[in-house]
């Protein structure tokens, strides 16, 4: 994204920065709605969870939950911060540095 935004930068068009959030855990996907609009949604905790720390993503940020740090510790480089959120108060994530050399000799 950041590649994609200089180049617009550059030919003097708009620009936009995004912020991910990554969770992990039970949805339930489908099709919902009528024949004249149908539409495909994720419902389910970890699907609002999942919101929570996409909003709490600033633009060219990625936050993972804890949950998800724990499957990916080995792998990647993080730090620990708290964001807010506007029901649960204060939340936990971790806020991706980079990813870790797991090349084995």
């Amino acid at each position: 994204m950041q590649q994609i935004s200089e180049k617009r930068k550059r030919r003097g068009q708009v620009t936009c920065t995004i912020g991910i959030g990554v969770h992990c855990g039970e949805v339930l996907h489908g099709f919902i709605g009528s024949n004249e609009r149908m539409e495909l949604t994720v419902i389910g905790e970890a699907a609002n969870w999942t919101a929570r720390y996409c909003d709490g993503a600033a633009g060219g940020e990625i936050l993972i939950s804890p949950a998800m740090h724990q499957r990916l510790w080995r792998y990647i480089d993080t730090e620990l911060i708290t964001i807010a959120t506007k029901h649960e108060g204060s939340l936990g994530a971790y806020r991706l540095k980079g990813l870790r050399n797991t090349a084995r000799n």
